[in-house]
């Protein structure tokens, strides 16, 4: 079914709840990862075992499954694929419901989706390389890359990479909202999406709060096209997918997506039509800061070399994971969030919801990609699904 955004539907809902950590799949995500945290240390740890080794037992399964099936229902999610991993132990991956609603295709484990603000993370990865080559520094003013942004002589690259620059998220802008609902197939270019960021008055001064906001990826996608001469999508694949062999990984430069892959839905603000987005806008309106695809096994395989800095050097893995507090109960570093423990970032794009976190000490790795964003309306049974996953934590511990 194609979408007709003139019917009751309002895209800048979507892109309202492109947040990040604010954006409805992390409260799903921070769930599962509250339960697993809990389990590995009461309820699948032995005691001749040493202490944090997670145990992904049967029973333990069989509830990821649980929940993952009353997620999708209570929120009209056509189509799931989870995938947690314990070497040693084994690993759960379900694939669940319809990649294309229409025609009743079963989604694969294999399916590509967009991937949203998971892109940051890779964006964050090569600027990293850059400072790890010298092309760049940490403490380089953005008044020497965007001259325009105001007091773009306070605002440092790395203030971009761990949101304290205070500068305003384009998505937030009412006549930007408009405009993807008008033309949702517009070809943005980077500088326009800056100018709707530039026209509000800064959230805070620069390093003096923390803010998530799309604009700053934005600009980190400009600083690296113009001290490589190399587009964004170029520079991400030589410099990562290549070197990890993502091989379903990609920066795509229009609405299109080859090979298999989930189509994405939304609800009409009536809550009464499943509608089919896929490739009913651009994905420009997200550049640098959310365009990207990828699948389940690539950012199985990306979580762990992110998590545990495989491209960067030692010290540039540790400024990485130099943390400043973020929102509910993360911290935020140069594009990755820590969520006790459990390294990554979630994303969410007009018609997908994603996560992909891996843990260090624990050597445990989560992804889990939906084929609908949930609605606002719907977020009141997300709440119910956390209080129900604290009972089980509370009957854990007791």
């Amino acid at each position: 079914m194609d979408l007709d955004f003139d019917k009751g539907m309002c895209l800048r809902t979507i892109i309202r709840t492109e947040k990040g950590l604010t954006s409805r799949i992390a409260i799903v995500l921070m769930a599962l990862l509250i339960m697993t945290a809990l389990a590995c240390s009461s309820c699948g740890t032995q005691e001749s075992e040493p202490e944090g080794v997670f145990s992904l037992s049967p029973e333990l399964q069989q509830e990821l499954e649980r929940m993952l099936d009353e997620v999708m229902s209570e929120n009209g999610i056509p189509g799931a694929v989870v995938g947690v991993w314990v070497p040693g132990e084994g690993s759960w991956v379900e694939a669940k419901g319809l990649a294309d609603v229409e025609a009743e295709e079963a989604v694969g484990i294999s399916n590509k989706v967009r991937i949203g603000s998971i892109t940051k993370t890779f964006l964050a990865t090569v600027i990293l390389q850059l400072v790890d080559e010298g092309g760049i520094s940490l403490d380089d003013p953005l008044q020497e890359y965007v001259p325009e942004v105001p007091g773009s002589g306070e605002i440092t690259v790395r203030m971009l990479l761990d949101h304290t620059s205070g500068i305003f998220d384009y998505t937030s802008d009412e006549d930007f909202q408009e405009a993807v609902d008008a033309e949702p197939l517009t070809k943005w270019q980077p500088q326009e999406l800056v100018d709707f960021a530039i026209s509000h008055e800064p959230y805070f001064a620069p390093g003096q709060g923390w803010q998530y906001s799309n604009t700053n990826y934005i600009l980190l996608g400009m600083i690296v096209e113009e001290v490589t001469g190399n587009q964004v999508g170029d520079e991400m694949r030589t410099h990562i997918y290549e070197r990890l062999g993502l091989a379903s990984t990609s920066f795509p430069e229009g609405p299109e997506m080859s090979g298999r892959h989930s189509h994405g839905y939304m609800y009409s603000d009536d809550q009464t039509d499943l509608m089919d987005i896929t490739t009913t806008f651009d994905p420009s309106l997200a550049w640098a800061a959310g365009g990207m695809i990828s699948n389940l096994g690539d950012l199985e395989v990306w979580a762990e070399a992110l998590a545990t800095g495989e491209l960067l050097s030692s010290a540039t893995q540790e400024e990485r994971l130099t943390l400043v507090d973020a929102q509910q109960g993360t911290q935020y570093g140069l594009g990755i969030v820590d969520y006790k423990g459990f390294l990554g970032h979630g994303g969410d794009i007009p018609g997908f919801s994603n996560a992909a976190f891996y843990n260090p000490s624990l050597d445990v790795t989560i992804v889990l990609s939906l084929n609908k964003n949930p609605n606002d309306l719907v977020f009141a049974g997300l709440a119910t699904f956390m209080d129900m996953v604290d009972a089980i934590l509370a009957s854990q511990t007791q």
